[in-house]
């Protein structure tokens, strides 16, 4: 299940990279801001193909040692997410810049995708920064003991065990 995919995404990955680079080489002569809009669906395919194979490895790799993976997993995820969504919104501003903001059906559609991109791109940072305070809240009330003071909770138990079956009482 797992190598069909692997196989899979991996088909996607070059399927979008042969594309791209195959677009651009045709299209090189017609200049940076044409390319930027034809290729742009292209290049996020490709990075999202890019972002669910990190992703499935990391999965991996935390289902195997899961100690301390959870935030690494999770800033895996939200750095590109971030990047994707400030991607796009840099898209429909290209957009609107050589197009032109006027009075039309498509420049409400224009303003539409653009204000849906900055309320994505915004909610991601909020859930972000909640999701920040909470784990520094829970970091602050439940610290996480150290192997000496475990160590030393150990002793002190080993000892009372000890102490508590010389007085007859059962451990």
């Amino acid at each position: 299940m797992y190598a069909r995919l692997i196989t899979l995404q991996l088909g996607i990955i070059g399927t979008a990279a042969t594309l791209l680079l195959g677009s651009a080489l045709l299209l090189r002569g017609a200049g940076a801001s044409p390319l930027l809009l034809f290729l742009f669906q292209c290049g996020m395919l490709l990075c999202d193909a890019l972002h669910t194979l990190l992703q499935c490895a990391l999965q991996r790799y935390e289902r195997r040692d899961q100690q301390h993976r959870s935030t690494l997993l999770y800033y895996a995820t939200l750095v590109p997410e971030i990047s994707m969504q400030l991607g796009r919104l840099a898209h429909h501003v290209h957009v609107w810049y050589v197009h032109g903001l006027s009075i039309s059906v498509i420049s409400v559609l224009l303003l539409a995708n653009t204000k849906a991109a900055f309320e994505a791109l915004r909610q991601r940072i909020v859930t972000h920064r909640n999701f920040v305070r909470a784990d520094a809240n829970l970091k602050r009330r439940f610290r996480t003991a150290e192997a000496d003071e475990l160590a030393k909770v150990r002793a002190r138990v080993r000892v009372g065990v000890r102490v508590g079956v010389g007085l007859g009482v059962r451990a």
